[in-house]
């Protein structure tokens, strides 16, 4: 998980400078704080599943671009 988290996070940072925000700007966008951000690009968490939707619709991407399927999700379909 945590190697997953990191890769996660490292999607989240890219996508959102690529949109030129800081992360306060995406935590007020999202409504949550700017440390909950800063912890998701770390790979410390992961967002939850509806803060995922919201941040790939904030950042214009899909969702499967920040967070990709992995191999226990095509166990699990």
């Amino acid at each position: 998980m945590a190697g997953y988290a990191l890769k996660c996070g490292r999607n989240i940072r890219l996508y959102r400078l690529a949109k030129e925000l800081d992360q306060e700007q995406l935590a007020e966008l999202l409504g949550v704080s700017q440390g909950a951000i800063s912890k998701w690009e770390k790979g410390i968490r992961l967002p939850r599943d509806y803060y995922r939707a919201r941040l790939a619709h904030e950042l214009g991407v899909d969702l499967d671009k920040i967070f990709p399927p992995t191999s226990m999700d095509a166990v699990a379909s």
